[in-house]
């Protein structure tokens, strides 16, 4: 049995229209692929050296599914395509259908015989490069839109993997990272187990949200104000870098609790509620945190020496925060 992998597996710029309206099952298949660019079947693999997704999702309706978590947390940003707004909605309109630059029956007919053809992948790729150069000249001659080489991608993903977090902004994430990580009672927080009724943490996210921050919030977080910091031509990620970046990375993250939620549905917004939700929570640490600013780099400083061997006492505190470093001195400890 031969396999013939779709042309979605094979090239790197994947896009899914309407994923929640896929079935779950349908969902839990392009997990891997998705994650880590790995594609099996019939012990057959293709693997995408470059590879990005992005979807689209409806409101929910009677149509629509549940994107299951995994696959949820498999994005890195969330945002919303807004209405243009009436006057550009009305030019838009003016446009005619045949005015389309993106349409070039030619290479597209020359990408779907390189797709189909029974070429190893590893062999289409530098074709399926020479192919996309050509069609970027194009663009860049019809419209004045230049593309990128490959040796350019990848000299930009090593520049803005280069870029350091300053102080605040690692100590800042920190905090957030606490707050939706943490729970007194229980150890960490599960999606299993709700906090009860007067937990001393009342006042903090780790008792509004329902599920634990995943280890790829880190990764989308710093990835993406690394890359902000990048394009605004800044040495360092700063607070203000992270702190544009994170409602968009937590807003299809953070599952929240119905109480939180119908306290703050109503207010008025701009903002669909769950990037509103992500603003407002972001907004309440970053308040948090300028507030404990000093105290906690001191806290964080103190917790370095003790990772470096030096016998110090963890500095107490009221956020969730010290908390976790007073875990994790007593863990060098044992």
């Amino acid at each position: 049995e031969v396999v013939v992998w779709s042309n979605f597996v094979q090239l790197p710029v994947k896009i899914v229209d309407e994923i929640n309206r896929l079935p779950e099952t349908k969902q839990s298949m392009i997990l891997d692929g998705v994650d880590r660019g790995n594609w099996e079947y019939l012990n057959e693999i293709v693997i995408n050296d470059e590879y990005v997704l992005f979807a689209t999702a409806n409101y929910q309706d009677r149509g629509t599914n549940t994107i299951i978590a995994p696959l949820v947390d498999r994005f890195d940003v969330m945002v919303e395509s807004r209405h243009p707004g009436p006057n550009l909605a009305f030019q838009i309109g003016r446009r005619s259908r045949l005015d389309n630059p993106l349409r070039h029956p030619e290479f597209e007919r020359k990408f779907q015989e390189l797709l189909r053809s029974q070429i190893p992948y590893h062999e289409k790729l530098p074709r399926l490069e020479e192919l996309s150069e050509a069609f970027g000249s194009y663009l860049e001659e019809k419209v004045g839109v230049k593309g990128l080489s490959k040796e350019e991608r990848l000299r930009i993903r090593r520049q803005i993997a280069e870029i350091p977090l300053d102080l605040d902004a690692n100590a800042f994430l920190r905090m957030v990272l606490a707050e939706l990580s943490f729970c007194y009672r229980y150890g960490q927080k599960r999606s299993v187990e709700q906090c009860p009724e007067g937990c001393h943490y009342t006042g903090y996210l780790c008792y509004h949200v329902k599920n634990c921050a995943s280890n790829r919030l880190p990764i989308s977080v710093i990835g993406y104000s690394q890359a902000l910091a990048w394009f605004l031509e800044d040495d360092e990620v700063d607070l203000e870098h992270v702190r544009t970046v994170l409602p968009f990375t937590l807003a299809h993250r953070i599952q929240w609790r119905d109480s939180y939620i119908s306290k703050k549905e109503g207010e008025g917004r701009n903002d669909p509620l769950q990037i509103y939700l992500a603003k407002e929570a972001t907004e309440e640490i970053f308040h948090r945190y300028n507030e404990q600013r000093d105290y906690l780099l001191d806290a964080l400083a103190v917790a370095c020496r003790a990772f470096e061997g030096e016998e110090v006492e963890p500095l107490e505190g009221d956020h969730p925060i010290y908390e976790e470093i007073k875990k994790e001195i007593e863990g060098i400890r044992c």
